[in-house]
């Protein structure tokens, strides 16, 4: 995902996103790649039908902001 994104940002570099929709998002993964390369995005929608997968990225999500 990381590498899909990166290519992207090369290619575009004036490409600057705001907003974010993942559908079937998983555990957050595109999430935590898109702010590595676009930190300054504003908003993000995640949808991830499975309830044990969202509780796993709420769980890494809230790791991670606890370690800020």
């Amino acid at each position: 995902v990381h590498a899909s994104l990166d290519a992207v940002s090369e290619a575009r570099p004036d490409y600057a996103p705001k907003t974010l929709l993942d559908v079937g998002a998983g555990p957050g993964t595109v999430l935590w790649a898109a702010l590595d390369l676009w930190p300054d995005l504003e908003q993000a929608v995640l949808i991830e039908a499975s309830a044990a997968v969202r509780r796993v990225g709420e769980a890494l999500a809230t790791e991670a902001m606890t370690a800020r």
